[in-house]
Formats: structure tokens, C-alpha cells, sequence
């Protein structure tokens, strides 16, 4: 299934924790946090100020973000769970590498 969000609307998709630490030590179930690391599925076109001016959207599909804990609208589509959420809901981009 394709979806397009619409507006400033940006479909993400939570990035699961790792289950080891980075010191090794491996996490059990349940002991940590869902994650606040987001990637970006899909953008709308942006938001549309009052004089009709079009702001585009900032985020790119495949970037990683940061996300509030209990932000954005749950669903789920082809059984994925992914979050909609309202591009000023995001709180950075996190850069890999």
C-alpha cells in the first residue's frame, strides 16, 4: 500500500533499540524504553501560509529523526506500525555516520 501524507504531514515508522549495548551487555524485554528515533517514510507538500505561500517540507524520506515519546497518531498499514505525525512535531534530524 502507497500512502501520501497530506500538508505538513510526515509518516514515520519508530526505530526499534538496539538490543545489545554498546558495551555488550545485552537488554532484556521490557526493561527499556520505546524508542524517540524516527524514519521518515513519506512528507506532504508543506504547510500554506494565509497569503497562499507554500512552505515545503524540510525532511527528505530516509532521514533519521527524534520524536517526542507520545507524539503523533498511531496506524498501522500492510501490519507496520508507523506514527503520523505534524512536521513541527519533530523535534531534530539526527545525522548517521
Amino acid at each position: 500500500m502507497k500512502i501520501q501524507p497530506l500538508n505538513n504531514n510526515v509518516l514515520v515508522q519508530s526505530i526499534k533499540m538496539e538490543e545489545v549495548s554498546a558495551g555488550g551487555l545485552v537488554m532484556v524485554h521490557g526493561s527499556h524504553e520505546k524508542s524517540n528515533k524516527a524514519m521518515v517514510i513519506a512528507t506532504g507538500e508543506g504547510r500554506i501560509l494565509e497569503n497562499g505561500v507554500l512552505v515545503p517540507i524540510s525532511l527528505q524520506p530516509g532521514e533519521e529523526v527524534l520524536i517526542p515519546k507520545h507524539a503523533g497518531t498511531p496506524m498501522t498499514l500492510d501490519g507496520e506500525d508507523y506514527l503520523m505525525l505534524k512536521e513541527d512535531d519533530i523535534l531534530a534530524v539526527v545525522e548517521v555516520g
